[in-house]
């Protein structure tokens, strides 16, 4: 169910005429615009290291469209069954991981141990995934997108590099949860990454890594839907006209909206 504020359920009840104003924000996700350099974990490469990478390739992070969390692939000590009848599926659904399959994510080369570090969680070693563009991008948003339903991190960190050689810790991200659909975003502010959003120019960079040093449980694997670095804009301030139709068959309700804007010359 869609949620309004006060103000506009009072003006929708009482309002004779209502004047709906377009707000237009545009992301660019550089995984689609920018050709990739290189999709790897670092200092352990998926070709020699990897686990199973025709069943959870790498370089699915990047690829276009990509869902959120809750299409969780099935593996042994990772899921848990319920007798009895129930009227409505699970918000999770664990699936059998499949060469054929549609639908891949990555998985860390290996599962999170007994051992437990300082600072929380079950240490996993090796867990470093990184992109690298093919040249610098104006970023101010960067994307994570985990199938969290299962487990997730505990402690871990993002780094950015402007040259696709030095890193630096851009968010340390201890015990920041990710949300319902396993995403994680951050945003530029003009000096630092934060999760409040905000629009800023943005800063170049080339790449991104994960560096994950802990799970929330033992036994579990870091899985990495999606990762990739975006240019989010308003828009609204250029827009000359919009239009909003609607249409309808006996399988899809689809509402298309077509704006016209303008550019700076």
């Amino acid at each position: 169910m869609q949620s309004a504020s006060a103000g506009l359920e009072v003006l929708l009840k009482t309002g004779l005429s209502i004047h709906a104003s377009p707000r237009v924000i545009i992301d660019w996700n550089h995984n689609r615009y920018t050709a990739i350099q290189e999709i790897d974990n670092w200092q352990y490469p998926e070709q020699d290291n990897g686990n199973d990478l025709d069943l959870f390739p790498i370089e699915s992070i990047v690829l276009p469209l990509r869902p959120t969390a809750c299409l969780a692939k099935a593996r042994a000590g990772e899921g848990a069954a319920t007798s009895g009848y129930g009227d409505a599926p699970d918000e999770v659904r664990y699936y059998t991981a499949s060469v054929d399959s549609k639908y891949k994510y990555w998985s860390s080369p290996s599962d999170s141990t007994t051992t437990t570090i300082t600072g929380g969680g079950y240490q996993i070693l090796n867990c470093n995934p990184y992109i690298i563009y093919s040249e610098s991008v104006l970023t101010n948003k960067i994307y994570i997108c985990l199938e969290s339903s299962w487990s997730r991190p505990q402690q871990w960190s993002i780094e950015t590099t402007t040259d696709g050689i030095n890193w630096l810790t851009s968010e340390s991200m201890t015990n920041l949860i990710p949300n319902s659909k396993g995403q994680v975003i951050l945003y530029w502010n003009g000096t630092s990454w934060t999760t409040t959003k905000t629009l800023q120019s943005g800063t170049p960079i080339k790449g991104i890594k994960l560096s994950v040093d802990s799970m929330n449980k033992q036994d579990s694997f870091f899985n990495l839907i999606e990762l990739g670095a975006h240019l989010e804009a308003d828009f609204t301030d250029r827009t000359i006209d919009y239009n909003v139709s609607n249409s309808m068959s006996e399988s899809v309700a689809q509402t298309h909206h077509k704006f016209l804007l303008y550019t700076y010359p």
